[in-house]
């Protein structure tokens, strides 16, 4: 589970770096990099606290 999380926040890493990169980060992909981060967030306190 741990591997995952951690697979998780690699992956958004290089997505919103990529769109940082390439200069088109639109605002719909930025919004997805957001819930992902809202997400991810939230199992990790989830785990965390059970």
């Amino acid at each position: 589970a741990v591997g995952i999380l951690l697979l998780w926040g690699v992956w958004v890493f290089s997505s919103i770096y990529r769109g940082w990169a390439t200069r088109n980060l639109a605002a719909p992909a930025a919004a997805v990099a957001a819930a992902r981060w809202a997400v991810l967030f939230m199992i990790m306190t989830f785990m965390l606290l059970s």
